[in-house]
């Protein structure tokens, strides 16, 4: 991650996996992390996260470095 995300701008990318049975959908940028059955529904569910976690810190005014937080390592492969 090169750039850095403030309030009013910002990039983040995203990883989708099979595990199993199971499918992973992961934020690098902001280290949210989703798992189901179905990879639609997993990446609904990490976009409405992702979406959640940014509006949050916009509307309470929080640090940009919530909006700055790697994933693990173990992700980036």
């Amino acid at each position: 991650m090169t750039e850095i995300n403030t309030k009013k701008k910002g990039t983040y990318e995203f990883f989708f996996f099979q595990e199993k049975n199971n499918f992973v959908g992961v934020c690098l940028t902001l280290d949210i992390v989703e798992e189901g059955k179905n990879l639609r529904q997993v990446i609904h569910n990490l976009m409405e996260a992702v979406k959640g976690h940014i509006i949050t810190v916009i509307k309470n005014n929080l640090s940009d470095k919530l909006l700055n937080r790697p994933a693990h390592k173990y992700y980036w492969g």
